[in-house]
């Protein structure tokens, strides 16, 4: 694991984060407007993009898979005892029900912190921000034995009922 691979679609199965939803998709948004928060998406940070020629953007919120990409990926697809089982099920990684708008670390920290050339200062008073029970997107998401990781072992119960039901786990039983 480790790395965000992107997803594909074989049959009706989508695990692909497209920027534009699927032709077939009942969403009518794609998956980082999808799961646009609504009380918390308000608070922003100043990010610093390196490249060739650098630039900043306010940085709102984090897209997040509840049912991960990768592991969607590696272990549903990655098995072809399972891609007949697979295709035949309607279901997209994109949808509202698989999406959740989280924070980043710099959410937490901009909200605590004044940060200023001489190392800033933190603001004792401030009140806990709207996304105060909202885990941070980049934290321990990657990470051995982190949240993909435990998405992954959650597919690989899902994959082993499959083969025990000799696939007819499919369709809506699946999704």
């Amino acid at each position: 694991m480790g790395k965000h691979d992107r997803g594909e679609r074989k049959g009706q199965f989508c695990a692909n984060p497209a920027e534009t939803p699927c032709d077939d998709c009942s969403e009518s948004k794609n998956y980082i407007e999808v799961c646009k928060p609504r009380s918390w998406f308000t608070h922003t940070f100043e990010r610093r993009v390196r490249a060739a020629t650098a630039y900043t953007f306010d940085k709102k919120y984090e897209a997040h898979h509840i049912a991960c990409v990768a592991p969607v990926n590696e272990v549903l697809y990655g098995d072809e005892d399972l891609i007949g089982a697979v295709e035949q099920t309607k279901w997209c990684i994109n949808k509202k029900s698989n999406m959740m708008a989280m924070p980043l670390w710099g959410h937490t920290v901009k909200w605590y912190c004044a940060i200023t050339a001489d190392g800033g200062k933190i603001d004792d008073d401030r009140m806990a921000p709207k996304f105060k029970n909202i885990p941070q997107h980049d934290y321990d998401h990657n990470c051995k034995e982190g949240y993909t990781w435990e998405v992954e072992q959650a597919m690989k119960k899902l994959a082993a009922r499959i083969e025990k039901t000799d696939h007819e786990l499919k369709g809506p039983s699946l999704a």
